[in-house]
Order: structure tokens, then C-alpha cells, then sequence
């Protein structure tokens, strides 16, 4: 088994039935070739299409993993005034 394969398969554990699904769907119509998430199927894929769905899926995870930290953080700062002005050098301490 390819490595890529093999990070491929421990990414596909972490989604749900759907999700395997949802990926399938848009592995196949990004890639324009048939893409079925078993191994069977992937050992026999080029490795010019395992790294890109293999990123496809990871970009997923990581969405999935942090966006409700994103929209807590953007609703946390929102009413806060940011500073408009920007500056370069040293800082200095303060006392």
C-alpha cells in the first residue's frame, strides 16, 4: 500500500457514511475519473489523482475541525475596534 493511500484511508475513518459520500461525489468531478474510497479502488488509482483527493478530503477535515472556532472568534471581535494604523521596528517593553 502507497502512503498516500494509507493517509487517504485513516481520513475517510474520521468522516461520517455522508460524508464518504460527499466526497466521492466530488472527488469523481474534480478528477473526471471514477473514485470510490475503499482500497481495493485506491491502489489501483494514479498517484496523480490520490494526492489531490487526499488534500480534497483534508481541507474537509480541517474546515469541518474549525470553522465553529472561526465564527466564535469573528463573533467575539466584531464590536471590537480594531486599530487602523501600522507600524514597523522594535516594540517596546512596557513597565
Amino acid at each position: 500500500m502507497r502512503f498516500e493511500e494509507y493517509q487517504i484511508l485513516q481520513l475517510v475513518d474520521q468522516l461520517s457514511p455522508q460524508e464518504r459520500k460527499d466526497m466521492r461525489d466530488r472527488g469523481q468531478q474534480a478528477l473526471n475519473v471514477p473514485v470510490d474510497l475503499s482500497a481495493e479502488t485506491l491502489s489501483s488509482m494514479r498517484m496523480e489523482h490520490l494526492i489531490p483527493l487526499r488534500d480534497m478530503i483534508r481541507g474537509y477535515i480541517l474546515t469541518k475541525r474549525y470553522v465553529p472556532d472561526i465564527k466564535g472568534a469573528y463573533e467575539a471581535m466584531k464590536s471590537t475596534k480594531l486599530p487602523n494604523r501600522i507600524g514597523f521596528g522594535r516594540m517596546e517593553e512596557e513597565d
